[in-house]
């Protein structure tokens, strides 16, 4: 990735926005709180880091982000404005952040030990979140597009407690390249899939194209994490969790395996390696998901 020092833009006028202070790192650069000068609007300014190798044209980040115009969708959040700053080589993305905290924040349960040992309420919360993370997809994938940058960084709360989902458009903004550092292939140096290891899916390890069930793999990692506290696969580095992602099948998963037998029934078709072996769609994933909780319970 770039280095971060050298593209700073706190306190920049960036067009119309006037930024503040750099309040988070993501998978994609630094993330920014700034204001819409013309609107007042509260945003988060996404400063794109890339790759020397996964260079990002504005032709790209302009497809990645017309393609979701149109969305209207609460669970989506809004993209407020794109650019690119030529003088300093920096593209970035602006979204609404208007009342959004963190998930992380949305319940202790979520840090010790999950929903299913935080009562009544945690589950409640799942339910919920689930059914709205897999509403804000069937949006977005009834427009053919993917998300692929799904991770808990990528989720928040609105004022109303509501989930929504941020990083639109971001990962499919970014050309990726296929090299070959195992004796199966795979990007498993890939920055851009390491930062969100625990949720990648292994088409995208092995540089595939990517369908929604790439989406769909993501959510049942997610759905794991709020489930139990940790995500179905855990290594000590990033590339060897993506190896595992990869080639360790989920009967294998610690994690897994002490879910009641409805849930690791489900969550065992819904990490299937191979894609055509999972759950399709998102309306369908989500009835799969609350019929294994209502057997669990």
């Amino acid at each position: 990735m770039s280095n971060e020092s050298s593209y700073t833009l706190a306190h920049a006028q960036i067009d119309a926005y006037q930024v503040g202070d750099q309040i988070s790192v993501g998978p994609f650069g630094p993330i920014y709180d700034a204001v819409n000068v013309g609107t007042g609007a509260h945003v988060w300014l996404y400063a794109l880091s890339a790759p020397d190798d996964q260079p990002l044209s504005p032709e790209r980040l302009k497809h990645a982000m017309s393609s979701l115009r149109g969305l209207d969708n609460p669970h989506l959040i809004q993209i407020d404005g794109y650019g690119r700053l030529e003088e300093r080589d920096i593209s970035y993305v602006a979204y609404s952040a208007q009342g959004l905290t963190p998930l992380k924040g949305g319940g202790s349960w979520l840090s010790s030990g999950g929903a299913l040992q935080g009562g009544s309420e945690a589950m409640m919360c799942v339910r919920r979140w689930s059914a709205e993370l897999l509403g804000a997809l069937q949006a977005l994938h009834a427009k053919r597009a993917t998300h692929l940058a799904l991770s808990m960084e990528a989720l928040w709360l609105n004022a109303e407690g509501r989930l929504v989902v941020s990083h639109l458009g971001l990962a499919t903004a970014f050309k990726r390249r296929v090299s070959s550092l195992t004796s199966g292939g795979g990007l498993l140096d890939d920055p851009l899939l390491q930062a969100r290891a625990p949720y990648v899916s292994p088409e995208e390890v092995k540089g595939r194209l990517t369908q929604p069930v790439a989406d769909l793999y993501a959510v049942a990692c997610l759905l794991c994490e709020w489930l139990t506290g940790a995500p179905p696969f855990s290594a000590p580095t990033p590339s060897e969790l993506l190896s595992q992602q990869l080639s360790l099948p989920p009967s294998e998963s610690h994690t897994l395996s002490a879910l009641p037998e409805p849930l690791h029934a489900f969550f065992l078709t819904a990490l299937n390696k191979e894609p055509r072996g999972r759950i399709s769609t998102a309306g369908e994933f989500l009835e799969a998901f609350h019929g294994a909780l209502d057997g669990a319970l």
